[in-house]
């Protein structure tokens, strides 16, 4: 599935391209990306060195959005028994997915 494309066939049955093309972007910054409406509501890459320095600044990212939601009387949908409602029942109550990529120069040697 492409951020800038029409969702494959399987993400189209489950109705990700309903609005598609409209309500989706993208937004680059220099250590960031935010995409939005791409599969999930909202996903953001953050690439920085350490994992602990990544982590936080992803966090920092996320009370950034959160903050810019309310301020406009928005929010993330929650259900008070499921948690934060996503596309994928998988990715229910936290909604949260982490992975990391790790550059092992030794390994080769």
């Amino acid at each position: 599935e492409d951020a800038f494309g029409p969702p494959c066939p399987r993400g189209r049955s489950a109705g990700l391209g309903r609005h598609w093309p409209d309500a989706r972007g993208a937004v680059l910054g220099a250590d960031f990306t935010v995409f939005i409406n791409e599969e999930d509501h909202l996903r953001l890459v953050v690439r920085q060195e350490g994992l602990k320095a990544a982590l936080g600044r992803a966090l920092d990212l996320e009370a950034l959005l959160l903050r810019s939601l309310e301020a406009q009387g928005a929010r993330f949908a929650v259900h008070p028994l499921l948690g934060f409602l996503t596309v994928d029942p998988r990715h229910l109550g936290a909604a949260l997915r982490c992975s990391a990529t790790l550059l092992a120069p030794k390994l080769l040697e």
